[in-house]
């Protein structure tokens, strides 16, 4: 079978990985738990031989830290990397869906209505995720600055986040 480059650096994936595991203030022991797979699994990846991470290994760690999989993959600006590989979103591509866009909104029509609703919810949805992530991020760091000081956070993360 032929070999394809994927072109993924698995030493950043890893460190972007360790660096939630660091926030979080979960040690490699804990965090098979955390993530839902065994501890070997872990041990194999964080430990002395450096395996590299699944698929299956770095769905677990995003769905554990309601991170998108692309920002392991990709890190910080992995929409920009996507965006750059992928060649129908150059700037030729956004100014044409610009064009339509703004065809659409001022036809007076049903797809009026209809673009801009999409428009909004796709919007809100995206303020919605940074700050449901940033709440995480915050109270995880937080969890781990009382534990650190010996004392004991055990309030569980979902009732919190659902606080007004």
């Amino acid at each position: 079978m032929k070999k394809i480059d994927i072109g993924l650096d698995f030493s950043e994936i890893l460190n972007r990985i360790e660096k939630e595991m660091e926030i979080r203030g979960i040690k490699t022991s804990g965090w098979g738990a955390k993530i839902g797979l065994s501890q070997n699994i872990v041990t194999n990846i964080h430990g002395k031989t450096k395996q590299k991470p699944s698929l299956e290994y770095i769905i677990a760690v995003a769905r554990a830290t309601r991170k998108p999989v692309e920002y392991y993959l990709y890190g910080e600006n992995y929409h920009i990397t996507n965006m750059e590989k992928n060649s129908s979103f150059d700037e030729k591509h956004i100014e044409e869906m610009l064009t339509m866009t703004r065809t659409v909104l001022k036809s007076e029509t049903v797809y009026t209505e209809s673009l801009a609703a999409n428009i909004k919810s796709s919007f809100k949805a995206l303020e919605l995720e940074k700050r449901t992530s940033t709440l995480e991020d915050k109270y995880d760091l937080l969890t781990k600055k009382l534990n650190e000081n010996g004392n004991r956070a055990d309030t569980n993360r979902s009732e919190v986040l659902k606080s007004p």
